[in-house]
């Protein structure tokens, strides 16, 4: 299983810079994002105390731009074979498939850059053998 391990949250004005190279309102990424209301979105990229931005936000925003509509169909059945229950729609980003110069929206700030080398990367052990039972 893929884990996310020392996430470091996109800072506000990462938040802000992609919703301008994107050319969208702040409804349309509440819509990206599954907020309700585009003041929502806006508790993100600004105001005295703004949100951080989990890592299941993130990777449905990033899954959002980057996967075709196959993909996202695939993880929509997925979800639904879980139990969940929604309805779909179409995002207008999405109305040619996914934009098409995704590439490099999500890199990370230069604060971005300097807060995850700043956090320090956690050891990767080696996969664990099985070992036989001792017989004891």
């Amino acid at each position: 299983m893929r884990i996310i391990e020392n996430y470091v949250s996109p800072t506000p004005a990462d938040l802000q810079a992609l919703k301008t190279r994107l050319s969208v309102s702040s409804q349309d990424m509440a819509d990206l994002v599954c907020l309700g209301q585009g003041s929502q979105w806006r508790k993100y990229t600004g105001g005295t105390s703004p949100r951080t931005m989990s890592p299941h936000m993130l990777f449905f925003l990033a899954a959002q731009l980057a996967l075709t509509d196959d993909e996202i169909a695939r993880v929509f059945a997925q979800m639904r074979a879980i139990g969940g229950k929604f309805e779909t729609g179409q995002h207008k980003l999405r109305e040619n498939g996914p934009p098409t110069e995704v590439r490099g929206l999500l890199e990370p700030s230069p604060e971005s850059r300097a807060a995850a080398a700043a956090t320090p990367p956690s050891g990767v052990a080696p996969p664990v053998e099985d070992e036989e039972p001792s017989g004891e």
